[in-house]
Protein backbone atom coordinates (compact mmCIF):
# COMPACT_ATOMS: atom_id res chain seq x y z
CA UNK A 1 0.00 0.00 0.00
CA UNK A 2 2.53 2.23 0.87
CA UNK A 3 4.63 1.26 -2.57
CA UNK A 4 0.87 2.73 -4.58
CA UNK A 5 0.93 5.76 -2.42
CA UNK A 6 4.21 6.71 -2.63
CA UNK A 7 4.99 5.63 -6.14
CA UNK A 8 1.26 7.63 -7.16
CA UNK A 9 2.42 10.42 -5.22
CA UNK A 10 5.83 11.09 -7.21
CA UNK A 11 4.21 10.42 -10.56
CA UNK A 12 1.29 12.92 -9.55
CA UNK A 13 3.87 15.47 -8.87
CA UNK A 14 5.85 14.87 -12.17
CA UNK A 15 2.36 14.63 -13.91
CA UNK A 16 1.17 17.66 -12.02
CA UNK A 17 4.59 19.52 -13.27
CA UNK A 18 4.34 17.62 -16.73
CA UNK A 19 0.77 18.32 -17.62
CA UNK A 20 0.83 21.80 -15.89
CA UNK A 21 3.66 22.55 -18.51
CA UNK A 22 1.00 20.91 -21.19
CA UNK A 23 -1.50 23.43 -20.72
CA UNK A 24 0.73 26.13 -20.40
CA UNK A 25 1.58 24.75 -23.86
CA UNK A 26 -1.77 25.41 -25.00
CA UNK A 27 -2.49 28.61 -22.90
CA UNK A 28 0.67 30.13 -24.79
CA UNK A 29 -0.40 29.13 -28.16
CA UNK A 30 -3.76 30.21 -27.54
CA UNK A 31 -2.52 33.19 -26.64
CA UNK A 32 -0.69 33.57 -29.32
CA UNK A 33 -2.97 32.26 -32.37
CA UNK A 34 -6.95 32.78 -33.36
CA UNK A 35 -9.63 29.83 -32.60
CA UNK A 36 -9.07 28.18 -36.04
CA UNK A 37 -5.53 28.17 -35.80
CA UNK A 38 -5.41 26.77 -32.35
CA UNK A 39 -7.91 24.41 -33.61
CA UNK A 40 -5.14 23.05 -35.77
CA UNK A 41 -2.90 22.77 -32.39
CA UNK A 42 -5.85 20.54 -31.01
CA UNK A 43 -5.69 18.18 -34.07
CA UNK A 44 -2.17 18.11 -34.07
CA UNK A 45 -2.02 16.63 -30.45
CA UNK A 46 -4.96 14.14 -31.21
CA UNK A 47 -3.04 12.80 -34.22
CA UNK A 48 0.65 12.91 -32.42
CA UNK A 49 -1.36 10.79 -29.49
CA UNK A 50 -2.68 8.51 -32.15
CA UNK A 51 0.30 7.85 -34.37
CA UNK A 52 2.35 7.80 -30.86
CA UNK A 53 0.53 4.37 -29.93
CA UNK A 54 0.62 2.79 -33.72
CA UNK A 55 4.15 3.37 -33.28
CA UNK A 56 4.92 1.52 -29.81
CA UNK A 57 1.71 -1.01 -29.82
CA UNK A 58 1.77 0.43 -26.54
CA UNK A 59 4.38 -2.24 -25.66
CA UNK A 60 5.53 0.30 -22.63
CA UNK A 61 2.97 -0.75 -20.12
CA UNK A 62 4.38 -4.35 -21.02
CA UNK A 63 7.70 -3.47 -20.45
CA UNK A 64 6.99 -1.63 -17.46
CA UNK A 65 5.43 -4.69 -15.73
CA UNK A 66 8.27 -7.30 -17.41
CA UNK A 67 10.99 -5.04 -15.92
CA UNK A 68 8.97 -5.32 -12.51
CA UNK A 69 8.76 -8.86 -12.75
CA UNK A 70 13.03 -8.70 -12.86
CA UNK A 71 14.49 -11.39 -14.86
CA UNK A 72 15.39 -10.46 -18.32
CA UNK A 73 15.14 -7.00 -18.33
CA UNK A 74 17.21 -5.64 -20.58
CA UNK A 75 16.47 -8.35 -23.11
CA UNK A 76 13.07 -6.71 -23.30
CA UNK A 77 13.79 -3.08 -23.21
CA UNK A 78 16.53 -4.04 -26.22
CA UNK A 79 13.73 -5.72 -28.06
CA UNK A 80 10.90 -2.70 -27.70
CA UNK A 81 13.31 -0.36 -28.41
CA UNK A 82 14.31 -2.01 -31.50
CA UNK A 83 11.06 -3.01 -32.74
CA UNK A 84 9.04 -0.15 -31.86
CA UNK A 85 12.07 2.12 -32.95
CA UNK A 86 11.32 0.29 -36.81
CA UNK A 87 7.58 0.52 -36.44
CA UNK A 88 8.25 4.27 -35.53
CA UNK A 89 9.84 4.66 -39.19
CA UNK A 90 7.30 3.15 -40.97
CA UNK A 91 4.43 5.04 -38.89
CA UNK A 92 6.23 8.12 -39.17
CA UNK A 93 7.08 7.70 -43.09
CA UNK A 94 3.41 7.16 -43.96
CA UNK A 95 2.74 10.59 -42.33
CA UNK A 96 4.85 12.13 -44.09
CA UNK A 97 4.38 11.05 -47.38
CA UNK A 98 0.01 11.35 -46.82
CA UNK A 99 0.53 14.55 -45.46
CA UNK A 100 -0.98 16.34 -47.96
CA UNK A 101 -4.46 13.95 -48.01
CA UNK A 102 -4.39 13.97 -44.17
CA UNK A 103 -4.68 17.81 -43.51
CA UNK A 104 -6.45 18.51 -46.91
CA UNK A 105 -9.39 16.18 -44.53
CA UNK A 106 -9.01 17.96 -41.49
CA UNK A 107 -8.73 21.24 -42.74
CA UNK A 108 -5.32 22.09 -41.61
CA UNK A 109 -3.81 24.95 -43.87
CA UNK A 110 -0.29 23.36 -44.10
CA UNK A 111 1.17 19.86 -44.83
CA UNK A 112 3.88 20.50 -42.83
CA UNK A 113 2.16 20.04 -39.48
CA UNK A 114 1.81 16.57 -40.38
CA UNK A 115 5.55 15.85 -41.79
CA UNK A 116 6.75 17.41 -38.88
CA UNK A 117 4.31 14.73 -37.00
CA UNK A 118 6.17 12.03 -38.87
CA UNK A 119 9.43 12.88 -38.55
CA UNK A 120 8.46 13.17 -34.53
CA UNK A 121 7.59 9.85 -34.04
CA UNK A 122 11.05 7.98 -33.64
CA UNK A 123 12.14 10.33 -31.42
CA UNK A 124 9.27 10.16 -29.49
CA UNK A 125 9.36 6.75 -29.53
CA UNK A 126 12.64 6.24 -27.85
CA UNK A 127 11.85 8.99 -25.76
CA UNK A 128 8.80 6.61 -24.02
CA UNK A 129 10.52 3.60 -23.94
CA UNK A 130 13.17 4.81 -21.99
CA UNK A 131 10.68 6.61 -19.11
CA UNK A 132 7.89 3.15 -19.12
CA UNK A 133 11.75 1.34 -18.32
CA UNK A 134 12.81 3.59 -15.27
CA UNK A 135 8.79 3.26 -13.99
CA UNK A 136 9.09 -0.76 -14.30
CA UNK A 137 11.93 -0.42 -12.32
CA UNK A 138 10.34 1.44 -9.74
CA UNK A 139 12.42 4.34 -10.25
CA UNK A 140 9.85 7.32 -10.40
CA UNK A 141 11.94 10.13 -9.98
CA UNK A 142 14.04 9.40 -12.74
CA UNK A 143 10.70 9.24 -15.05
CA UNK A 144 9.47 12.23 -13.89
CA UNK A 145 12.76 13.98 -14.46
CA UNK A 146 12.64 13.26 -18.26
CA UNK A 147 9.13 14.15 -18.75
CA UNK A 148 9.54 17.75 -16.77
CA UNK A 149 12.23 18.24 -18.81
CA UNK A 150 10.96 18.12 -22.31
CA UNK A 151 8.01 19.92 -21.32
CA UNK A 152 10.35 22.77 -20.02
CA UNK A 153 12.42 22.21 -23.62
CA UNK A 154 9.22 22.53 -25.08
CA UNK A 155 7.60 25.86 -23.86
CA UNK A 156 11.19 27.07 -24.17
CA UNK A 157 11.17 26.81 -27.85
CA UNK A 158 7.52 27.47 -28.18
CA UNK A 159 8.09 31.25 -26.86
CA UNK A 160 11.08 31.55 -28.40
CA UNK A 161 9.71 30.46 -31.86
CA UNK A 162 6.35 32.75 -31.39
CA UNK A 163 8.66 35.67 -30.29
CA UNK A 164 9.99 35.59 -34.15
CA UNK A 165 7.09 35.44 -35.60
CA UNK A 166 6.75 31.47 -36.35
CA UNK A 167 3.23 30.06 -36.52
CA UNK A 168 4.26 26.58 -36.81
CA UNK A 169 6.41 27.50 -33.21
CA UNK A 170 3.76 24.28 -31.39
CA UNK A 171 4.85 22.12 -34.16
CA UNK A 172 8.44 22.80 -33.92
CA UNK A 173 8.94 23.21 -30.01
CA UNK A 174 7.65 19.28 -29.94
CA UNK A 175 10.35 18.64 -32.82
CA UNK A 176 13.14 20.14 -31.24
CA UNK A 177 12.21 19.14 -27.11
CA UNK A 178 12.25 15.58 -28.35
CA UNK A 179 15.93 15.66 -29.83
CA UNK A 180 17.30 17.86 -26.99
CA UNK A 181 16.30 15.06 -24.05
CA UNK A 182 16.98 12.60 -26.51
CA UNK A 183 20.15 13.85 -27.51
CA UNK A 184 21.14 14.14 -23.22
CA UNK A 185 19.91 10.63 -22.65
CA UNK A 186 22.55 9.37 -25.62
CA UNK A 187 24.95 10.97 -24.26
CA UNK A 188 24.34 9.88 -20.30
CA UNK A 189 23.31 6.52 -20.82
CA UNK A 190 24.47 3.22 -21.98
CA UNK A 191 22.47 2.22 -25.05
CA UNK A 192 24.45 -0.16 -26.60
CA UNK A 193 22.38 -3.38 -27.97
CA UNK A 194 22.79 -6.64 -27.16
CA UNK A 195 20.78 -8.55 -28.30
CA UNK A 196 20.87 -11.29 -31.25
CA UNK A 197 18.17 -11.85 -34.07
CA UNK A 198 16.54 -14.68 -32.30
CA UNK A 199 16.50 -13.57 -28.66
CA UNK A 200 14.53 -9.95 -30.55
CA UNK A 201 12.05 -12.28 -32.22
CA UNK A 202 11.80 -13.84 -28.91
CA UNK A 203 11.56 -10.83 -26.69
CA UNK A 204 9.57 -8.69 -28.96
CA UNK A 205 6.76 -11.51 -29.34
CA UNK A 206 6.50 -12.33 -25.88
CA UNK A 207 6.47 -8.36 -24.93
CA UNK A 208 3.85 -7.53 -28.21
CA UNK A 209 1.70 -10.72 -26.91
CA UNK A 210 1.43 -9.31 -23.49
CA UNK A 211 0.80 -6.04 -24.73
CA UNK A 212 -1.65 -6.32 -27.65
CA UNK A 213 -4.74 -6.54 -25.57
CA UNK A 214 -3.83 -3.25 -23.80
CA UNK A 215 -3.15 -1.73 -27.25
CA UNK A 216 -6.26 -2.23 -28.62
CA UNK A 217 -7.87 -1.01 -25.27
CA UNK A 218 -5.74 2.10 -25.51
CA UNK A 219 -5.74 2.60 -28.83
CA UNK A 220 -9.20 2.36 -28.99
CA UNK A 221 -9.71 4.57 -25.67
CA UNK A 222 -7.00 7.32 -27.49
CA UNK A 223 -9.40 7.05 -30.63
CA UNK A 224 -12.17 7.45 -28.89
CA UNK A 225 -11.15 10.54 -26.90
CA UNK A 226 -10.27 12.64 -30.23
CA UNK A 227 -13.39 11.67 -32.10
CA UNK A 228 -14.95 15.20 -30.59
CA UNK A 229 -12.38 17.46 -31.78
CA UNK A 230 -12.47 15.26 -35.51
CA UNK A 231 -15.99 15.74 -35.74
CA UNK A 232 -15.98 19.65 -34.84
CA UNK A 233 -13.45 20.21 -37.53
CA UNK A 234 -15.10 18.27 -40.06
CA UNK A 235 -18.79 19.62 -39.52
CA UNK A 236 -18.14 23.18 -38.60
CA UNK A 237 -14.45 24.30 -38.56
CA UNK A 238 -11.24 23.92 -37.07
CA UNK A 239 -11.98 26.80 -34.72
CA UNK A 240 -14.97 24.82 -33.07
CA UNK A 241 -12.22 21.77 -32.39
CA UNK A 242 -10.16 24.75 -30.69
CA UNK A 243 -12.64 26.26 -28.44
CA UNK A 244 -13.64 22.32 -27.17
CA UNK A 245 -9.92 21.66 -26.85
CA UNK A 246 -9.94 24.32 -24.58
CA UNK A 247 -12.35 23.11 -22.56
CA UNK A 248 -10.79 19.44 -22.74
CA UNK A 249 -7.40 21.18 -21.62
CA UNK A 250 -8.75 22.69 -18.19
CA UNK A 251 -10.18 19.14 -17.60
CA UNK A 252 -7.07 17.36 -18.26
CA UNK A 253 -6.06 17.46 -14.50
CA UNK A 254 -9.04 14.31 -13.56
CA UNK A 255 -7.10 12.29 -16.62
CA UNK A 256 -3.58 13.53 -15.04
CA UNK A 257 -4.82 12.19 -11.20
CA UNK A 258 -6.14 8.90 -12.67
CA UNK A 259 -2.94 8.11 -14.48
CA UNK A 260 -0.47 8.82 -11.64
CA UNK A 261 -2.03 6.80 -9.70
CA UNK A 262 -2.29 4.13 -11.90
CA UNK A 263 1.28 3.83 -13.20
CA UNK A 264 2.10 3.16 -9.65
CA UNK A 265 -0.83 0.59 -9.49
CA UNK A 266 0.47 -1.31 -12.60
CA UNK A 267 3.93 -2.43 -11.04
CA UNK A 268 2.42 -3.11 -7.68
CA UNK A 269 -0.20 -4.84 -9.07
CA UNK A 270 2.37 -6.77 -11.76
CA UNK A 271 4.25 -7.59 -8.08
CA UNK A 272 0.83 -9.18 -6.20
CA UNK A 273 -0.48 -10.76 -9.40
CA UNK A 274 -3.04 -13.28 -7.60
CA UNK A 275 -3.65 -12.06 -4.12
CA UNK A 276 -7.21 -10.93 -4.23
CA UNK A 277 -7.06 -9.58 -1.11
CA UNK A 278 -3.99 -7.20 -1.63
CA UNK A 279 -5.18 -6.28 -5.14
CA UNK A 280 -8.93 -4.92 -3.56
CA UNK A 281 -7.19 -3.15 -1.07
CA UNK A 282 -4.54 -1.75 -3.66
CA UNK A 283 -7.27 -0.52 -6.29
CA UNK A 284 -9.41 0.82 -3.39
CA UNK A 285 -7.26 2.99 -2.06
CA UNK A 286 -6.01 4.22 -5.49
CA UNK A 287 -9.29 5.35 -6.08
CA UNK A 288 -10.00 6.76 -2.74
CA UNK A 289 -7.14 9.03 -3.41
CA UNK A 290 -8.19 9.62 -7.20
CA UNK A 291 -11.60 11.12 -5.96
CA UNK A 292 -9.94 13.26 -2.88
CA UNK A 293 -7.75 14.90 -5.55
CA UNK A 294 -10.71 14.79 -7.80
CA UNK A 295 -12.88 16.88 -5.57
CA UNK A 296 -10.07 19.57 -5.19
CA UNK A 297 -9.33 19.87 -8.92
CA UNK A 298 -12.86 20.67 -9.71
CA UNK A 299 -12.64 23.39 -7.15
CA UNK A 300 -10.14 25.00 -8.46
CA UNK A 301 -11.90 24.67 -11.74
CA UNK A 302 -14.62 26.71 -10.77
CA UNK A 303 -13.31 29.04 -8.72
CA UNK A 304 -10.16 30.16 -11.56
CA UNK A 305 -10.72 28.71 -14.52
CA UNK A 306 -12.71 31.49 -16.09
CA UNK A 307 -10.77 34.88 -15.28
CA UNK A 308 -7.69 32.24 -16.39
CA UNK A 309 -9.30 31.92 -19.84
CA UNK A 310 -10.22 35.42 -19.81
CA UNK A 311 -6.47 36.82 -18.91
CA UNK A 312 -5.69 34.90 -21.57
CA UNK A 313 -7.78 35.07 -24.38
CA UNK A 314 -11.11 36.42 -24.24
CA UNK A 315 -12.11 34.36 -27.40
CA UNK A 316 -12.20 31.03 -25.98
CA UNK A 317 -14.92 32.11 -23.14
CA UNK A 318 -17.30 30.34 -25.11
CA UNK A 319 -15.75 26.89 -23.36
CA UNK A 320 -17.80 28.16 -20.20
CA UNK A 321 -20.99 27.31 -21.80
CA UNK A 322 -20.03 23.37 -21.33
CA UNK A 323 -17.68 23.02 -18.97
CA UNK A 324 -19.64 21.90 -16.09
CA UNK A 325 -20.92 18.71 -17.47
CA UNK A 326 -17.48 17.93 -19.50
CA UNK A 327 -15.63 18.02 -15.58
CA UNK A 328 -18.06 15.49 -14.81
CA UNK A 329 -17.66 13.19 -17.92
CA UNK A 330 -13.68 13.55 -17.45
CA UNK A 331 -14.27 12.33 -14.26
CA UNK A 332 -15.26 9.51 -15.86
CA UNK A 333 -12.88 8.82 -17.84
CA UNK A 334 -9.95 9.30 -15.49
CA UNK A 335 -12.06 6.45 -13.30
CA UNK A 336 -11.79 4.03 -16.51
CA UNK A 337 -8.10 5.04 -17.59
CA UNK A 338 -7.12 4.27 -13.56
CA UNK A 339 -8.96 0.57 -14.47
CA UNK A 340 -7.44 -0.05 -17.37
CA UNK A 341 -4.01 0.37 -15.87
CA UNK A 342 -5.21 -1.94 -12.51
CA UNK A 343 -6.48 -4.95 -15.43
CA UNK A 344 -3.11 -4.48 -17.24
CA UNK A 345 -1.16 -5.10 -13.98
CA UNK A 346 -3.34 -8.41 -13.04
CA UNK A 347 -3.06 -9.96 -16.57
CA UNK A 348 -7.12 -9.23 -17.18
CA UNK A 349 -6.15 -6.95 -20.44
CA UNK A 350 -8.84 -8.55 -22.22
CA UNK A 351 -11.73 -6.57 -19.98
CA UNK A 352 -9.69 -3.77 -20.68
CA UNK A 353 -10.29 -4.20 -24.06
CA UNK A 354 -13.94 -4.57 -23.77
CA UNK A 355 -13.80 -1.74 -21.79
CA UNK A 356 -12.19 0.32 -24.54
CA UNK A 357 -14.36 -1.17 -27.70
CA UNK A 358 -16.99 -0.03 -25.52
CA UNK A 359 -16.21 3.54 -25.30
CA UNK A 360 -15.33 3.99 -28.68
CA UNK A 361 -18.14 2.21 -30.40
CA UNK A 362 -20.64 4.80 -27.98
CA UNK A 363 -18.06 7.60 -28.46
CA UNK A 364 -18.39 7.14 -33.09
CA UNK A 365 -22.27 6.62 -32.16
CA UNK A 366 -23.00 9.65 -29.82
CA UNK A 367 -20.59 12.55 -31.70
CA UNK A 368 -22.06 11.17 -35.01
CA UNK A 369 -25.45 11.49 -33.93
CA UNK A 370 -25.05 14.21 -31.64
CA UNK A 371 -22.62 17.02 -32.61
CA UNK A 372 -24.59 18.38 -35.57
CA UNK A 373 -27.52 18.91 -33.96
CA UNK A 374 -25.96 20.17 -30.22
CA UNK A 375 -22.23 21.03 -31.26
CA UNK A 376 -20.34 21.53 -28.15
CA UNK A 377 -23.08 19.99 -25.44
CA UNK A 378 -23.36 16.97 -27.88
CA UNK A 379 -19.37 16.08 -27.78
CA UNK A 380 -19.79 16.37 -24.35
CA UNK A 381 -22.93 13.71 -23.89
CA UNK A 382 -20.54 11.51 -26.69
CA UNK A 383 -17.40 11.56 -23.82
CA UNK A 384 -19.62 10.92 -20.63
CA UNK A 385 -21.83 8.05 -22.26
CA UNK A 386 -18.90 6.22 -23.91
CA UNK A 387 -17.13 6.48 -20.37
CA UNK A 388 -20.36 5.14 -18.56
CA UNK A 389 -20.81 2.65 -20.86
CA UNK A 390 -16.98 1.80 -20.52
CA UNK A 391 -17.08 1.57 -16.55
CA UNK A 392 -19.96 -0.40 -16.78
CA UNK A 393 -18.50 -3.15 -19.32
CA UNK A 394 -15.46 -3.48 -17.15
CA UNK A 395 -16.43 -3.17 -13.52
CA UNK A 396 -19.19 -5.99 -13.99
CA UNK A 397 -17.06 -9.10 -15.31
CA UNK A 398 -14.21 -7.62 -13.30
CA UNK A 399 -15.93 -7.77 -9.79
CA UNK A 400 -17.85 -11.23 -10.55
CA UNK A 401 -14.20 -12.91 -11.20
CA UNK A 402 -12.44 -11.19 -8.52
CA UNK A 403 -15.22 -13.09 -5.99
CA UNK A 404 -14.73 -15.87 -7.65
CA UNK A 405 -11.08 -15.88 -6.81
CA UNK A 406 -12.02 -14.78 -3.02
CA UNK A 407 -14.15 -17.74 -2.95
CA UNK A 408 -11.88 -20.48 -4.32
CA UNK A 409 -13.99 -21.06 -7.10
CA UNK A 410 -11.21 -19.94 -10.06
Amino acid sequence: MNSIKRGGMILFAGAIATKLGGIVFRFVSMSQLPPDLYGEVALFLVLFNWLLLLSTFNVTLGLSKKISEKGDRGKYYDASLIGCGLLSLLVGGMAVLLSPLISGFLGITEPLVVVILGLIMPLAVFFHMKMYHYRGKQVMRKSVYMDTSFVLFKIFFLVLLFHYGFNLAPYLSFLLGYLIVDSYLLLQGKFGIDISRTEFYEYFRKILFYSFPIFIAESLRFFGLGLDRIFLARVFDTAASGIFDVGISLCMGYIVIATSFGNALLPSASEKEGDTKVLRRGLGKAVSYVLLLYVVYSAFLFLFGEPLVNFINPEYLGVFEFIGPLMFAYSLVGLFTLLIFFLSGIGMQKYAAYGSIAFVVVAAALNYLLVPVFKYTGAVYAIGGAAVAALVTMVYPVWISLREEKNGKL
